[in-house]
Formats: C-alpha cells, structure tokens, sequence
C-alpha cells in the first residue's frame, strides 16, 4: 500500500513539474521594430540574409548558425520568419524582418530544445555591415555582420551577439528533414502540442521540410490526428471522456478533448490542407495506427494530393507500412502498386508493396548494402527518429540515406545547412 502511494505522489510530482518547466514563448516586443515607419522586407533581401555564419565571441549557442527564411500563410497574409540552427543543446531563434531606414531589424526569440532555456533576441544589419550593399537591398560580393542582443526569459536583451556570414546554405546532397509527430512530441515542450496543426504550421520554422504526423480513426469514421490509442493525461490536459479513441465520435473529441496546449485534435484533412495551402512542407509521412479501414486514409491522401497539384504545390504524401497488418491491408488496396508509400520492414516487403521509400529504425546501423538495393530499384531510404548529435552526424556524414525523422529537426537542419 506505502509503495503504491509513494508511485502515485511520485507521479503527480513529476507530472506537476512537468507543467511547471514547460517554457512560453517570451514576449517579442519591439518599440523600433513595431514602428509605423518600419516596412516588410523585399524578398531579394531575405534571400541574401540566409547562409553559414560564425558566432563571434558568445559560445552559448555554438561556433556557427545556419539562417533561413521560412513562411506561413495566415488569411491569404504570408508571414516570413527567419530561424537560425545552432548546435549547442539544439539552439534556435525565431526572428521577423523589416527595414527602418538604413538598417535591418530582426526580432524574435530563442530556445534550447534539450532544456527550458529561452529568451528575447533583437538584430540589426546596417549598410556599413554590408560589404557590396546599396540602399534598397543586400547584393554583390557581400559579407553581412548581425549585431545583435538576447537576454533570458522575458527580461530586456542585454547580451551581445555578432554573427559573421561565411558562406551559402548546404544543398548539394538533398535532404528531407522530417518533424517527428508534426515537429516534436509533447515532451519537447514546444508552444504547441505533438500532431496539432499549429505545431505542423511551425514545423519548417523548426527546421523540417516534411511532417510525420499519427492518424487513427474515429467511431463515425472520420481520420484525425493522435499518437495514443487511448485519450490520456500524456497528450491532453482537458478532456471529458477516457479509453479508446476509436469509441468516439468526432464531434465527441472536439466537445471533450483538449490537447496539452488547448488546440483541439485536429482531423487529418484539416492538417493536410494546412500544409498544402499554409506552409512550404513539402513531404508527408502518415503513420497509420489504425489500419481497419486504411481506404480512407487512401481517400484523402489522394484527394490531398490533386488539391496540391491544382495549385502547383509538389507536395509527397506516403501511407506509412509499419508492420505486417498494416502491410497486408495495404495489399487490398486497389491499385496498391500505385500509392504512394513508405515501407519500415525489410526490403523484400518494400519491393513487394511498391514502396517508395525504405524507412528502418536507426538502432539497425547504416545498413549500406540495404540501402544501396534499395537505390538500385529506385527508391529512398528514410531513417528514424534520431535526436542525438552522434547519430544524426553519423547517419547524415557516413551513411547513404535521403531523410531523417527527428524531433530536433533544427539540429538536423544545422548539421545539414552547415555542411561543405
């Protein structure tokens, strides 16, 4: 009885900690920046500001950041952020952009993925910085130095930070960079919760050009987006029934269920329109946990996927094969060969099935030869899910592979954007 009550308190403790180190976004407010005289940036000028850079002096975040632009569509506005991928404890910032005058001004905010860490970041890039520049934007043989500040929490920046460019984004080898459960799980502590459509949404800012995303499938039939099976504490702070998701209704989940940072579970075609219409994503891994009617999965995908060509969007969707039932109940499909798919079992399954893309687990190694068939037929192969820097250089520096899924997308995307 003691030991059980010792687990129970034991429990809530961790749980209430876990609520407690959760990290807001801090507030960005810029008086400068905000000013009536400030104006949107050219889309010339963003596109220069992105490269390599070296980090002057300050070590917290690393020797080196990548800059790049990235975009989500709110109400036919398109809102471009700048992030920056540092390597020391898989550091971001995440900036907007305007000219005032003759300068420059980014403002934003940084965090460190592997802790609670994060702060208020503002920049400035005045002409003189700007070896090559004019007056309307960044061009010629240049070399843009960023001043800038961050502090802590939401205190005022203080600190200095110089970022030095040195050389263009790394595309030489393309890579998909993929966010694990739309961008990162719950317990990142991310300002949005695993498989919303707000964390997809933010999704490139972290890094990913694509979105692994959990469907299963509600009592009326309708596919939506959740990892469990069953609803929980784990992914949900409100929520008014419990047990099997499968048992619900739609409409039951959206009048009862809160996600852990109050957005409701989405439905796989929201999110899928999401990304079409909203963001630059331009890969999607649908893991399928419940495979009893996989053709409605199928459905949307394909519906997905016209939608995306009729705007000229090139978008890759895959049903995800990540075991043998789900394998077999792809087989019924009609025209099977002819989905898109991923395939997580050996390779005799991916030929069999027509899969695009191979995807083993990382804890299999590099599996060269593996892969090399693979490429031999050709497909791609995918790896998952790696966070840890070792493994995600190794897989990315020795191994043959075109994607990786990781829930430190930004940390993938700075090993990446960083190579030479």
């Amino acid at each position: 009885m003691i030991k059980c009550l010792l687990v129970f308190v034991t429990t809530v403790i961790l749980a209430s900690c876990h609520q407690l180190l959760k990290p807001d976004v801090p507030d960005v407010r810029w008086d400068l920046f905000d000013s009536s005289l400030a104006q949107p940036l050219k889309n010339s000028t963003r596109k220069k500001l992105e490269g390599v850079y070296t980090i002057e002096g300050e070590k917290k975040f690393g020797p080196m950041t990548a800059l790049k632009w990235s975009y989500t569509i709110k109400s036919k506005d398109t809102v471009y952020q700048l992030s920056m991928f540092c390597e020391e404890d898989a550091a971001y910032f995440i900036c907007e952009g305007k000219r005032l005058d003759n300068s420059i001004l980014l403002r934003g905010y940084w965090r460190k993925l592997t802790n609670t860490e994060t702060g208020r970041a503002r920049f400035t890039i005045t002409l003189r910085d700007i070896k090559g520049g004019s007056n309307d934007s960044i061009s010629g043989n240049y070399n843009i130095s960023i001043n800038g500040v961050y502090g802590s929490g939401d205190s005022e920046p203080d600190k200095k930070l110089q970022l030095k460019y040195i050389r263009p984004l790394y595309y030489k080898k393309p890579l998909e960079i993929i966010g694990h459960r739309g961008g990162g799980r719950i317990g990142d502590l991310l300002p949005a919760s695993e498989n919303s459509v707000q964390l997809i949404e933010m999704a490139s800012r972290l890094g990913a050009t694509g979105v692994e995303i959990d469907v299963q499938i509600t009592k009326d039939g309708i596919p939506v987006l959740y990892h469990d099976s069953r609803i929980n504490d784990r992914l949900t702070h409100k929520a008014g029934v419990r047990g099997e998701l499968k048992n619900y209704t739609y409409a039951e989940l959206t009048s009862e269920v809160r996600l852990k940072n109050d957005e409701k579970i989405p439905t796989l075609k929201e999110a899928l329109n999401s990304i079409i219409y909203n963001t630059p994503i331009r890969y999607v891994w649908l893991d399928a946990k419940d495979t009893t009617r996989l053709e409605i999965i199928n459905d949307l995908q394909q519906e997905a996927l016209q939608a995306a060509a009729a705007i000229g969007r090139h978008i890759e969707i895959t049903i995800g094969i990540h075991d043998e039932n789900v394998f077999n109940k792809f087989l019924l499909l009609p025209d099977f060969k002819n989905i898109p798919s991923l395939c997580e079992l050996e390779p005799a399954y991916v030929t069999t099935a027509n899969a695009r893309i191979w995807a083993p687990l990382w804890t299999e190694g590099l599996q060269p030869e593996k892969v090399q068939a693979m490429k031999a037929q050709g497909k791609r192969a995918f790896v998952w899910t790696i966070d840890q820097p070792k493994q995600i250089k190794e897989f990315m520096f020795e191994g043959n592979y075109d994607g990786i899924v990781s829930n430190y997308a930004s940390l993938v995307a700075y090993y990446y954007y960083t190579r030479e």
